[in-house]
């Protein structure tokens, strides 16, 4: 991401805060702060703890889930440092989680005509959340073990 990109980015994210309530605001926030962790902790693996990308049960359900996804959708929208699938859907998983509401984490991989691609996305109840259910089809998603 370039310099330029980053700025519109951040110029779009103080917009963002601006126009939202108080507790959408630090609604935002902690996804910025969930978007960042989860990118550190996917680059820089061996720097990070062991447990996992969980801090379920803290905090009751207090929203509604289409609610905070949208929150969260925006505050991907103005993350500076960008997202990519997996990140992104680690740290929509753990968001989601500190306001009570599960999410499985699925992986899968589609040919290209170079190879292959990879992509990670949520389900919540059977359907995909915080991402395209058009583009997710295109993947073909490992087979659960456990």
């Amino acid at each position: 991401m370039s310099p330029a990109d980053r700025l519109r980015r951040a110029g779009a994210g103080i917009l963002l805060l601006a126009r939202l309530s108080p507790v959408d605001r630090k609604t935002v926030l902690r996804a910025w702060t969930d978007l960042l962790v989860c990118r550190v902790k996917v680059s820089f693996p061996q720097a990070t703890a062991t447990r996992a990308f969980d801090d379920s049960g803290r905090k009751a359900a207090a929203a509604a889930v289409d609610h905070l996804l949208g929150l969260f959708g925006e505050a991907a929208a103005t993350c500076v440092h960008g997202t990519r699938c997996l990140p992104r859907s680690l740290a929509l998983q753990r968001f989601l989680r500190r306001y009570g509401a599960q999410a499985r984490l699925r992986l899968g991989m589609r040919k290209t005509g170079a190879g292959w691609t990879g992509h990670a996305w949520l389900e919540r109840e059977g359907r995909v959340v915080g991402d395209s259910e058009d583009f997710v089809r295109q993947f073909v998603p490992f087979r659960e073990t456990a």
